[in-house]
């Protein structure tokens, strides 16, 4: 799986999934996260534009890296999520612990 990093507003890292996030796709997933961790972001937003589905083991990952970055005053933001994730986010209670915002662009 291709994860695409980018940054916006100087403040946010990008993280855009380019398919499933699954069993099979999560560990590529998960080291994209880790590695933005480890280099020292704060602030993610991860783009859901290009994942037509997700299941618990994306959802993991989300957790994971909320979990990091709480303790940094830092945050996660979810973007764009196809209807089919947006639905296992909500059912899941997701959108409790995330906000949602239509555009990854407008972040600052």
């Amino acid at each position: 799986m291709q994860v695409v990093v980018s940054s916006v507003g100087g403040k946010w890292t990008v993280l855009a999934p380019q398919s499933r996030v699954d069993a099979h796709t999560v560990d590529d997933f998960e080291a994209a996260v880790r590695k933005e961790l480890a280099a020292g972001a704060r602030w993610l937003a991860v783009d859901l534009a290009g994942v037509p589905y997700m299941n618990s083991a994306g959802l993991r990952v989300l957790l994971i890296a909320l979990k990091a970055v709480r303790p940094l005053d830092g945050g996660v933001m979810l973007a764009r999520p196809q209807p089919q994730v947006l639905e296992i986010l909500e059912i899941s209670g997701f959108l409790k612990m995330f906000a949602v915002v239509a555009d990854p662009a407008g972040l600052s």
